[in-house]
Parts: structure tokens; sequence; C-alpha cells
């Protein structure tokens, strides 16, 4: 099996490549500079297309995922895993103060930087929940989506089908 990541940050990408070395994998994984609303691969090129916690960060993430599913061969997976806006009652309030206030505080101690970790409320509290999120997909012209809410509803799992 071949790997190959793609980001669109020249320190994600040397902080992967030494990750990889560290592991002995640079023989089944490779990474490159890439967006993935502009991904530098034919069409039908992979068995499968996954993001983790980025693609709430892509300017035109609707774009992202035409692309996801542009690379990826027919019957091949688009998999998606996002934090999601949480729909649960009970955890709502608790959780926008946990990523509001108690995160970016811990985020600042962590990294040693001062707003550090302030972006990631807004991202997370805007973006789509998961019923809306998979109407986006299914846009994008992926079919049988599916979602799976993890961690009390905060991130979810999105699988399409080419």
């Amino acid at each position: 099996m071949k790997v190959v990541g793609v980001d669109f940050s020249e320190g994600m990408l040397k902080l992967g490549k030494e990750k990889i070395i560290k592991a002995g994998c640079q023989d089944r994984i490779d990474v490159r500079f890439a967006d993935v609303t502009a991904l530098p691969f034919e069409d039908n090129t992979f068995d499968a297309s996954i993001i983790a916690f980025g693609i709430r960060n892509v300017q035109d993430y609707k774009k992202g995922i035409q692309e996801m599913g542009r690379v990826v061969k027919s019957g091949g997976k688009v998999i998606i895993l996002e934090f999601t806006s949480i729909q649960n009652r009970f955890f709502k309030l608790p959780y926008r103060f946990y990523i509001t206030k108690v995160l970016p505080f811990i985020g600042e101690i962590i990294s040693g930087k001062r707003g550090a970790y302030r972006y990631l409320p807004a991202s997370m509290l805007e973006f789509p929940g998961p019923e809306e999120f998979k109407k986006i997909i299914e846009a994008a012209g992926l079919q049988d989506v599916r979602y799976y809410k993890l961690t009390f509803g905060i991130t979810a799992v999105h699988v399409g089908t080419k």
C-alpha cells in the first residue's frame, strides 16, 4: 500500500517528513506540497481520499471535497473527520465554554504562543452540522454519504462513495 499526503504548509510537510523517516516508512509514504482545492493528481488515481481536522480550514471546502472525489477511483471512498457544531443540548453550553475559554488557554500554555488557538473556536462553531455537511458532500457528487458522530457529537466522520 502506498500513501500520499498533501499539505499547503511547508512547516507541516517538514514535520511530516521527519516523522515518516523516524518511523522508517519513507518507502510507503510520500508527502507533497499541494492545496486540496487543486490536487496535482489525475482523475481516478486513489482508492480513497482522507482528511482529518482540516476541511473546515479550507477557504473553499466545497471545491476541496469535489477535488477529493475527482482523484478517487469509481467505488472509492472520500472520508472526512472533522469537528462539528454540537447538537446535544446537554453538552452545548459546556462545549461552547470549553472551546471558547478553556481550549485557547490550554493551547497557549502548551504552544507557548499567545493566541495560538484563538481561531479554532470560531472555525468549529461556524462549521455546518453533520446533516448539513452530509448534503454538501452529496452536492459535490458523492453517493451513499453517511456520518458517524464521535465524542458526544463533537466530531463526526463522513464517508461518501464515488
